[in-house]
């Protein structure tokens, strides 16, 4: 849900490449005095969604669990609990339903949002409007990119993140141009 937002330095190394300036660690450090106030609210937004997520997963977990639900230790028994207890893939189907809607608002207010503060000095609610409107325009492309980020964070996990090396900066650059060619200058 936060990935648009840790991406900000490789959405800049992007651009700069974009434009034939050098690209630099160092740059890409810096690079949220671009719209500092734009981007920090982006980012207290997102942090109160994802708030908002880990809260309703709890509520969620309270009420269709109890303490005996899960028997033993580690992950294993934990699944093994979950597919054989009465309402197992009741909360499983629920709990991952809970999950998609809050990283569908994540995605749909923020495809755009961050490569766009970092192009243009505007502000956060034009920038999200923009996303919206986006998603709105293009919803198989953008269901199909946000099934395409997953997929590959996904992979990047399950390599116990060592994959994200990689990922994380091939889905920033993909972003960034998809950016470029979804919002007219």
């Amino acid at each position: 849900m936060v990935g648009s937002f840790v991406a900000v330095g490789l959405y800049d190394l992007s651009r700069r490449i974009e434009h034939g300036e050098p690209a630099t660690f160092k740059h890409s450090l810096s690079v949220i005095s671009h719209n500092v106030y734009g981007l920090g609210i982006y980012a207290v937004a997102l942090s109160f969604v994802m708030l908002f997520w880990v809260r309703t997963a709890t509520v969620l977990t309270g009420l269709m669990m109890t303490s005996t639900t899960v028997t033993g230790e580690g992950y294993g028994h934990l699944f093994t609990s979950l597919l054989t207890m009465d309402n197992g893939w009741l909360f499983i189907l629920g709990f991952m339903g809970v999950g998609l809607l809050f990283a569908s608002i994540a995605f749909t207010t923020g495809v755009v949002t961050v490569p766009l503060l970092l192009h243009r000095k505007i502000d956060i609610m034009t920038a999200s409007v923009t996303s919206i409107r986006v998603v709105k325009q293009n919803p198989k492309t953008m269901l199909l990119w946000a099934m395409t980020i997953v997929a590959i964070i996904g992979l990047g996990i399950a390599t116990f993140y060592i994959g994200l090396i990689i990922a994380m900066p091939l889905i920033a650059h993909a972003s960034w141009h998809a950016y470029r060619d979804l919002v007219n200058d």
